[in-house]
């Protein structure tokens, strides 16, 4: 099974299952996690990628403009890594 992994403030961190017959996207990946928790900074979400020759690259995503609509949603490809911080009071 392909999966991506969810950690941080998520209601329940752990490894998502990427469906074989459909992608999955970082709203679905998310809601499986129950949700950013009210801890977590839904502004800054990291998604974390490594290449075929190793390489990691991180992108910073707003996660929620994409719950607004207001930018468009990732699809998550296998091995990703989506990190959650704590939100600054």
């Amino acid at each position: 099974p392909k999966f991506v992994r969810v950690l941080g403030h998520v209601g329940s961190p752990g490894m998502v299952d990427i469906p074989p017959d459909k992608d999955l996207t970082l709203i679905d990946a998310i809601t499986q996690c129950r949700g950013v928790s009210r801890l977590g900074d839904d502004r800054k979400l990291t998604i974390s990628r490594t290449d075929e020759e190793g390489n990691t690259r991180a992108f910073e995503v707003n996660f929620k403009k994409i719950k607004r609509g207001e930018a468009k949603d990732y699809t998550l490809e296998e091995g990703d890594v989506i990190y959650v911080p704590e939100r600054l009071i």
